[in-house]
């Protein structure tokens, strides 16, 4: 800045993931708005990236930390009021009100809305492979996880709905689990699902669009496929990932027993 050689022409913030308060968005807004009024002053401030985080319906976020622990004292896991999604036009309508009041609505605006876009667009369909009961509960091991959805590890959760088997007859609260081989793969703590599921049945991992191929890995198992449905036609647009494709990258470099590169 005082060397001549950067130019200060605009600000980014990002409040996080999954927000559905679009008063505490705003609030939070408010004093990015104030500050870049404030900086304009003195630089060429040309444009605002507000960020992401816009909270989408088919997904719920545990509270994490000292406010999760807070809460647990008290038998729950949300605070009163919490909202399903974000209204994407009351924020809008709020934050033009903001930068108004700040002088700053000549400037342009940007937003990551990411998953507020694609998150109902793909759903991960998964394979029971186990049924088990452990530490008291009923478990359904899939042979989907944090592999392929590792947002979930992040206190998401998902709803999960029987494939292969009909609603209408007894359920059962069961724990859904991955297939990784550590404690944190785990998709729901409850989920209530046909009492006679069994291995081979089929679910629908919904809200899987944001965060899943883009970040999937391929640890115990080759990434998965995707396909395509539009009305009647359905397509492979994403081959499965194969053990070829992993070992692509190897490069053969034979060791001889004393420990030495082979020429």
């Amino acid at each position: 800045f005082g060397t001549g050689r950067l130019r200060l022409t605009g600000l980014h913030c990002h409040l996080g993931s999954q927000i559905t308060d679009e008063d505490a968005f705003v609030a939070a807004l408010d004093r990015v708005f104030g500050f870049a009024a404030v900086l304009r002053g003195r630089y060429p401030i040309t444009e605002i990236n507000i960020g992401g985080g816009f909270g989408v319906g088919g997904i719920r976020r545990a509270r994490l930390g000292p406010l999760r622990q807070m809460l647990g004292l008290y038998g729950c896991d949300a605070l009163s009021g919490q909202k399903d999604g974000m209204d994407i036009q009351a924020l809008a309508h709020a934050m033009a009100e903001s930068a108004r009041r700040h002088g700053i609505d000549d400037l342009r605006f940007f937003c990551e809305p990411g998953r507020a876009i694609v998150s109902d667009a793909m759903a991960l369909i998964a394979r029971v492979t186990g049924v088990k009961r452990s530490g008291g509960l009923d478990w359904l091991i899939l042979d989907a996880g944090l592999n392929l959805m590792p947002t979930v590890a992040m206190a998401e959760s998902h709803r999960i709905v029987p494939l292969s088997r009909a609603n209408g007859g007894a359920m059962k609260a069961f724990r859904v689990a991955g297939p990784l081989c550590y404690e944190g793969d785990v998709l729901l703590d409850r989920c209530e699902m046909p009492a006679d599921t069994a291995c081979g049945d089929l679910v629908a991992i919904e809200d899987s669009g944001a965060y899943s191929v883009s970040r999937s890995t391929n640890f115990i198992r080759p990434r998965a496929a995707v396909v395509a449905v539009s009305d009647d036609e359905i397509r492979l647009c994403w081959r499965r990932e194969t053990f070829d494709d992993i070992f692509a990258f190897h490069v053969p470099s034979p060791v001889d027993p004393a420990g030495r590169l082979g020429e």
